[in-house]
């Protein structure tokens, strides 16, 4: 097994021996500031070809390297994992998995975000989906196969906000007059909120 030594520009490196799918065996040189983080780049890529075997990285899809990703993740809860391969089926892989990794660009994600806001994915859900995708390019970035993380040139979704509309005076009457005639308990407390504003903890006070 290859052992991690430091380089003389201050850089720790391992090489790794892999296979190609034509049964080729390669090696690849991982490096990092510390001999722990060129262990951990070690670990994600046998991981990784564990999994599904060596890709290329110039021939490697967005498709592919997720699937990879997110078999390959051990570090979270079995629901949350569940969840991140849900998203990744129903939300990236149908948009940008046909995408080669390196080729994947920032507008590729916007495109992917305006997409799914058309198919009335909330706000709330589009920024999960980023938050997915953003981990698992940070990822491509440790086993540098990726140089940068296309996701950081991307805006996160606005929550929505809706506007509230107050009712109008002959509605608020109309309110009133109804909560009286069903002898409404609540109707003191419905009064006093339309009449002079009060919030709930102040009526409940």
């Amino acid at each position: 097994m290859a052992k991690p030594h430091l380089r003389s520009d201050g850089r720790w490196c391992i090489k790794v021996t892999v296979k190609t799918p034509t049964g080729e065996s390669k090696q690849k040189a991982l490096y990092g500031k510390t001999r722990t983080e060129v262990k951990q780049k070690e670990k994600l890529l046998n991981a990784a070809i564990q999994n599904q075997g060596y890709v290329e990285t110039g021939k490697l899809t967005v498709k592919r390297y997720l699937e990879d990703w997110v078999k390959g993740l051990d570090s979270v809860k079995l629901v949350t994992k569940e969840s991140y391969e849900e998203n990744i089926r129903l939300h990236l892989i149908p948009h940008i998995g046909h995408i080669k990794l390196q080729q994947l660009r920032p507008l590729d994600i916007k495109n992917l975000l305006t997409v799914l806001k058309d198919k009335n994915l909330s706000a709330r859900s589009r920024t999960y989906v980023l938050a997915i995708l953003n981990a698992a390019l940070n990822e491509a970035m440790a086993l540098q196969m990726l140089i940068q993380n296309p996701c950081k040139g991307v805006t996160r979704p606005k929550s929505e906000r809706y506007k509230i509309r107050p009712m109008t005076v002959e509605e608020s009457k109309q309110f009133l007059g109804i909560a009286k005639e069903r002898d409404d308990h609540y109707y003191a407390l419905f009064l006093l909120a339309i009449s002079f504003g009060f919030r709930a903890g102040e009526l409940l006070a």
